[in-house]
């Protein structure tokens, strides 16, 4: 984990916490507390919180179609890391490297990042990460 996966987040957002679920059915969460040091926050120190928009990193794996293809969001998108509506060419060659970086070291630590498929039940390795310039939303996440 590096600062520099929080690409476009506001540096006052951490996480504190991760939960790990297996995807066996029937084992429980695990809860896991982090830190919280520079490593689990954003990275932009400064302008506003953007909270229609997060960062967009798409995953990839050697099997074709929907269920093998996954996205990460990353919420609390500054509006310092903004440009026209899109994600600053700045922050995306060091986000690439940071989020590469890391599916490398999971890869070697023996706890691959997939893409889970719960349609077929299946879980595919992420070959590689492609750090998106423009943003995305979750709309159904928005309050109304």
């Amino acid at each position: 984990m590096t600062n520099g996966m929080w690409f476009s987040v506001r540096s006052t957002a951490r996480i504190d916490t991760l939960i790990a679920t297996p995807l066996d059915g029937s084992s429980t969460s695990v809860l896991h507390t982090t830190a919280a040091g520079t490593k689990w926050s954003g990275q932009v120190t400064s302008g506003d919180i953007v909270p229609q928009v997060a960062g967009l990193i798409s995953t990839r794996t050697a099997i074709r179609g929907r269920s093998a293809r996954g996205r990460i969001y990353l919420p609390y998108a500054s509006e310092t890391a903004i440009v026209d509506g899109s994600l600053a060419a700045g922050y995306q060659a060091g986000a690439a490297t940071s989020w590469e970086a890391f599916r490398a070291a999971m890869n070697t630590a023996g706890s691959p990042l997939v893409v889970a498929s719960y349609k077929g039940g299946t879980a595919a390795d992420v070959t590689s990460l492609i750090v998106r310039s423009h943003l995305a939303t979750q709309r159904r996440r928005q309050p109304r």
